[in-house]
């Protein structure tokens, strides 16, 4: 940018001097002009002095100073012959009128002459020519000044129109230069620096940044693909993070079943050997039995919570959809009625069968149903939607309330091991949940049930495959290999 303002100036100041260059003959010629005109027309006058003012012996006497009055007029004659040989087209000289000035200066002068010879008298003839000549001088001066004047009105129009041109090129430059500059501010070193920024971001752990993206050129490429990485590297941390405390949570639940199976046994072993020794007595009977049966109870709770500590898609079998749904559902209406909520439940939209591990998915679906009649207010209603995409081969439960919604950040978080904002909540239920989904190769999202109304209310969405990859490939009851496969939780 530098070298084509430069390059515009010293164009421009060549051509000053090219212009200078060339109004400088025509000037230089009007002035010689004038000169040798003004001369000749003082040696004119000279001369006629001599004639008019001394008697003729005078004028005799005066030869030596006619011969230089003389010589001035052939030398202002020599002069205007040589401005004419060298530079006449410039002023347009009258080559006639030189010619003329020539032979009637030499011929008033030998006439002058004669005339000094027969005592100074003025004669008609050269009264005559003398009157021509001036008149000649006066037209050759007059077309030379018009000739300089037609030059100094050319100089100040050239000058006009070349600082025009001048202020033009200059301006045009200005405005190319700050086009560059924006473009190479926007392009290219604004977003280096926005890539030097996201490098040190995420060069120290920062895997939420991303680059701004603008365009569709191979700058805005490389943004797009550093983000995409910082995206892949956030959430192999986030799976980790997230193994790591399923894995801690599962080793824990295992011990704790553990610990207490092993009493129940004792227990149980206990009260069959008491029941066994007790003829006749139908009470103690009936309390011994009811220990078994408690105990029981209890050591399926224990087997639950085992399985619940590597949640997944264990036992895999083609279920009925809607018949299972409505059983899972109206397995918890006795709990909303008894806060006074409605549960309702839409299958007409869901899919005839789907191969799911019945038992797991009625978990993460009772995990999701309880934080619904939680956060409802009495006389609501939580509705349960099963739907169904034959072009995608999926199916989705959602599950809508009428609680007070979410923040964003709650949202993203919801879905932590040990993440709750229930004061007696033990932050499982929905990470458990969301891992036996996950299991099956599916997603759950959530987002606002009512958007734009008060309360808004929260909708979980449950989107699964109708057949599992693990099943098309004939691998059922492979959790292992599957867990990770799904999409993971959208916050």
């Amino acid at each position: 940018m530098t070298f084509t303002i430069l390059s515009i100036v010293a164009t421009s100041v060549g051509a000053f001097a090219l212009l200078s260059r060339a109004l400088e003959t025509p000037f230089q010629a009007s002035v010689q002009t004038l000169a040798a005109l003004d001369q000749l027309d003082k040696a004119l006058g000279a001369r006629r002095t001599l004639f008019d003012s001394r008697r003729a012996e005078d004028i005799a006497s005066a030869r030596q100073s006619f011969d230089d009055i003389a010589a001035n007029a052939h030398a202002a004659v020599g002069l205007l012959e040589t401005v004419e040989r060298n530079v006449g087209a410039a002023i347009d000289f009258d080559d006639e009128s030189l010619a003329a000035i020539s032979d009637r200066v030499n011929k008033l002068f030998d006439l002058s002459r004669d005339a000094i010879a027969q005592g100074g008298r003025r004669t008609t003839p050269v009264m005559l020519l003398d009157e021509e000549l001036s008149r000649i001088v006066e037209r050759l001066r007059a077309r030379t000044a018009m000739s300089a004047a037609d030059a100094a009105t050319l100089a100040g129009t050239l000058r006009t129109s070349l600082l025009t041109a001048l202020g033009f090129e200059l301006a045009i430059a200005a405005v190319v230069s700050y086009l560059v500059l924006r473009y190479l501010d926007k392009w290219i070193v604004r977003p280096v620096n926005q890539f030097r920024i996201a490098t040190e971001r995420i060069g120290a752990g920062d895997f939420t940044h991303r680059v701004p993206v603008q365009g569709k050129d191979e700058v805005a490429v490389l943004g797009v693909e550093v983000n995409r990485m910082a995206g892949l590297v956030l959430v192999m941390q986030e799976e980790r993070a997230r193994d790591a405390r399923a894995t801690a949570l599962g080793e824990l639940s295992r011990a704790i079943a553990h610990n207490i199976r092993n009493p129940l046994a004792g227990i149980r072993g206990l009260a069959e050997a008491t029941r066994a020794e007790l003829d006749g007595d139908q009470v103690l009977t009936e309390f011994q039995s009811r220990i078994i049966d408690t105990v029981d109870r209890f050591d399926g709770w224990m087997k639950e919570m085992l399985r619940a500590s590597k949640p997944g898609a264990e036992d895999v079998h083609e279920i009925d959809v809607k018949t299972w749904m409505h059983d899972v559902v109206s397995a918890r209406r006795s709990a909303a009625d008894a806060v006074g909520l409605q549960m309702q439940i839409d299958t007409a939209l869901a899919p005839g069968k789907a191969w799911f591990d019945k038992i797991g998915l009625e978990h993460a679906i009772e995990a999701i149903l309880t934080n619904a009649v939680d956060v409802s207010p009495a006389g609501g209603v939580v509705q349960c939607v099963v739907t169904s995409s034959a072009k995608e081969g999926t199916w989705s439960i959602q599950i809508r309330d009428q609680g007070p919604g979410m923040d964003p950040e709650i949202r993203n978080r919801i879905f932590e091991h040990g993440f709750t904002t229930k004061a007696d909540g033990s932050g499982v239920g929905l990470a458990l949940a969301l891992q036996i989904v996950q299991g099956h190769g599916g997603s759950i999202t959530v987002a606002e049930a009512n958007p734009g109304r008060r309360p808004p209310g929260a909708a979980f969405t449950i989107r699964l495959p109708v057949r599992p990859r693990f099943v098309r490939e004939g691998r059922p009851g492979a959790p292992e290999e599957h867990a990770h496969n799904g999409a993971h939780a959208r916050h």
